[in-house]
């Protein structure tokens, strides 16, 4: 069951990086077809101690199998690299031609030469998927109300709590921007942020587009990994492992999902967690669908702001920036 939700999450973003990263759908179909194997093997390498906990027999396969692909995979790194840059400087605009549409003067996106439509789209597709994946696969494994569970009630005391519960995100954003300049790792997973959104929604101030993005993918990604992880994952989990493992693990594997920098997948596990506990607490998956898509939401427009008050100078160098940088740097 983990092996399936890890690969199935993985394969969706790794097909939105690989479609912002290459210029052409074969490109793209090649490339994803490589990072889905290498997100299968390392997947089942990451999960060998679960699996030689619950069946024995599991546990030699997928070493062998990792061990294989991480010599392909970094072969294969310059390559992508080298296209990726390629593409987000030569990548064609598509907003002239919604211009005529546009009725926002700050939408006027002629000269946003970091913002192309078909990026936004795709990736707000992808993330929607996540859904999809995640009633499919209730249905599979039979969790109730298509991986919503037993006590799943949107009323408003459930609304109104999980907002109550995004609250400490916002104390512990502030603190942590606090201390983030003389912490260059916290640097760093504020600058992947900021450059998801600059290839998202580009570095013009876009009110309406971006309030709209910002909803339709807080949406998605609460209901969607809160689906997978919390209420299915978790769930199954539960079962075998009992209420803190299950919670553990699953907030490790969510935090690996969004391995951006080290420093970025410690930050998600503990939002994974946090999660984890509201639904253990609560037992009504609509407290922390509503925490997570609420805090995204507002991520995301703060991160659109900031990045649009950026000069073109700091603008280009965040495009020009790449996770892991540093440390080859020191090296």
């Amino acid at each position: 069951i983990s092996l399936l939700f890890v690969f199935s999450s993985a394969v969706v973003r790794e097909f939105n990086y690989l479609f912002i990263h290459s210029s052409s759908l074969e490109g793209t179909m090649v490339n994803a077809a490589a990072d889905i194997r290498k997100v299968l093997y390392l997947s089942l390498l990451l999960l060998s101690p679960v699996a030689s906990f619950l069946q024995p027999n599991l546990a030699q396969r997928p070493l062998l199998a990792g061990k294989n692909i991480l010599g392909q995979y970094e072969q294969r790194t310059t390559i992508q690299s080298t296209t990726a840059h390629h593409y987000y400087n030569n990548r064609p605009s598509l907003t002239t031609s919604l211009k005529s549409s546009s009725t926002d003067n700050n939408n006027n996106n002629d000269d946003d030469v970091y913002f192309d439509i078909r990026t936004t789209l795709s990736l707000v597709a992808g993330q929607s998927f996540l859904i999809v994946i995640a009633v499919l696969s209730a249905l599979y494994f039979k969790i109730p109300n298509y991986g919503f569970g037993p006590n799943i009630s949107f009323n408003n005391a459930a609304l109104l709590d999980g907002c109550i519960r995004m609250l400490p995100f916002v104390v512990v954003a502030f603190l942590l921007d606090f201390v983030e300049k003389s912490v260059p790792a916290l640097q760093d997973v504020t600058k992947a942020t900021q450059r998801s959104i600059l290839a998202l929604l580009g570095g013009k101030f876009k009110p309406v587009l971006a309030i709209t993005v910002s909803i339709a993918l807080g949406l998605s990604a609460g209901f969607g990994e809160e689906m997978l992880f919390r209420g299915i994952m978790q769930t199954g989990f539960q079962s075998q492992l009992g209420d803190t493992l299950s919670l553990v693990l699953t907030a490790v594997i969510f935090g690996l999902l969004h391995a951006v920098t080290p420093i970025y997948a410690i930050l998600a596990g503990l939002a994974g967690a946090y999660f984890g506990w509201i639904y253990q607490v609560v037992g009504n998956l609509a407290v922390p669908i509503t925490t997570h898509a609420v805090y995204d939401i507002g991520a995301l427009l703060y991160a659109h702001w900031t990045v649009a008050q950026m000069t073109e100078e700091e603008q280009q160098a965040l495009n020009e920036w790449e996770p892991y940088k540093r440390n080859e740097e020191l090296k």
